[in-house]
């Protein structure tokens, strides 16, 4: 559980570095964009090959449509963090998850209301640590689920 407390805080981490470095933000938006693009691709790539299945060619075309629809990327970066703590491959994903968040948080404003919405975002998939071994046992189709999710998120800023 260290590793989430230390990705949620990388949301922080980006909003400060948001404000000490708001010239060369302003100026180098459209590799930061790049950068995110990049490392979007990365995780879900990771994710996929973690725990590959054909099952999940499915789960990841249902939560590629699913989020499209909804734009939140703090919620995906949550899930994505819970399933990669039961994956063989985790330090590898957590570090392009804790890359990934500090990128896009700082690429927004700060404002303590965005912190704690997204923070709690963050957080909200933790919740299902009470049917953790319900997603252990499919971890392949929750793991596409997550990965569509992110792919999903390539459409834009």
């Amino acid at each position: 559980m260290l590793e989430a407390i230390i990705i949620c805080s990388s949301i922080a981490f980006g909003s400060i570095l948001h404000i000490v470095a708001k010239e060369e933000i302003k100026t180098s938006k459209k590799y930061i964009i790049f950068a995110r693009t990049v490392l979007i691709i990365l995780t879900a790539t990771l994710l996929i090959y973690a725990d590959f299945n054909p099952i999940m060619i499915l789960s990841l075309l249902f939560g590629f449509t699913l989020f499209l629809f909804l734009k939140n990327l703090y919620l995906i970066i949550g899930a994505a963090t819970f399933l990669s703590l039961s994956s063989q491959n985790m330090v590898l994903i957590l570090s392009s998850i804790l890359l990934l968040t500090l990128v896009h948080s700082s690429l927004s404003a700060p404002s303590k209301k965005m912190f704690i919405r997204n923070s709690l975002y963050f957080i909200l998939p933790f919740s299902l640590v009470l049917i953790e071994t319900f997603i252990k046992g499919n971890l392949d189709i929750f793991t596409g689920f997550i990965a569509g999710g992110l792919l999903a998120q390539l459409k834009g800023p």
